[in-house]
């Protein structure tokens, strides 16, 4: 989702795209839009909603995708799992910052 006119319009694609859909994430024409990615760790079996702020150097996240409990206290999620899945990725396109939320069930 690239939202250049505030209709945040969710698009569908395959995991066979992630080059084609990275190309439109990085592109100069996009990093003054809010973009959002809909990410998935098959490993883990979890994912969620990954949003770009403007300017890429913050992002939020919301795990809505087999969302990660705590052990202790499954109703809430397992944050530092997920803060460790994606921050270090996210280095290297220049974040500086993030916010991740939790949406209990």
């Amino acid at each position: 989702m690239v939202n250049n006119d505030d209709l945040f319009d969710w698009q569908s694609a395959s995991a066979g795209q992630a080059a084609e859909i990275l190309t439109v994430v990085d592109s100069p024409d996009n990093i003054d839009h809010l973009v959002g990615v809909c990410i998935y760790h098959s490993a883990a079996g979890t994912g969620g909603q990954l949003l770009l702020h403007v300017g890429r150097s913050r992002c939020s996240f919301i795990p809505t995708i087999d969302r990660r409990g705590l052990s202790a206290a499954p109703a809430l999620t397992d944050m530092a799992w997920y803060s460790n899945a994606l921050v270090p990725p996210l280095l290297a396109i220049g974040l500086t910052g993030y916010e991740a939320r939790d949406l209990v069930d």
